[in-house]
C-alpha cells in the first residue's frame, strides 16, 4: 500500500471511527478504553491487515500521537473523587527510600 495524502486521511478517518465505535461499546461493557485501543493497534498493524511502515520517524511521529490521545482519554475517563490524595508521610518515606537506592549505584 503506497501512503499517498489521500490514502493517509482516508486510513485516518477509518482509525478515528474504530476508536470512537470502540471507545463506546467499551464503556457500555466496562472494558477498559486503553486495552482496546492496544487491541485495535494490533489489528491494524503488521499482523493484522498488513500495515508495514518503511520510515522510522513516521511510526515514531503515529506512536506519540497515539500515545497523546491514549493519554488524554485516559485523563478524560478518570474522576476526581477516584484521586485519593496520599498522606504526606507516605511520600516522604518514598523519597527517602529512593535516595537510599541511589546512593547504593
Amino acid at each position: 500500500m503506497t501512503f499517498t495524502a489521500e490514502n493517509i486521511f482516508f486510513l485516518g478517518a477509518v482509525l478515528i471511527f474504530a476508536s470512537i465505535v470502540i471507545s463506546k461499546w467499551g464503556y457500555r461493557f466496562g472494558v477498559p478504553t486503553l486495552l482496546l485501543f492496544l487491541f485495535t493497534g494490533m489489528l491494524f498493524g503488521s499482523d493484522g491487515l498488513g500495515l508495514e511502515f518503511n520510515s522510522h520517524e513516521d511510526a515514531q511521529l503515529i506512536g506519540m500521537l497515539s500515545l497523546s490521545v491514549i493519554l488524554f482519554s485516559g485523563g478524560m475517563d478518570t474522576k476526581r473523587r477516584d484521586i485519593k490524595p496520599r498522606p504526606y508521610y507516605i511520600s516522604r518515606m518514598r523519597l527517602c527510600q529512593g535516595q537510599e537506592i541511589a546512593n547504593l549505584y
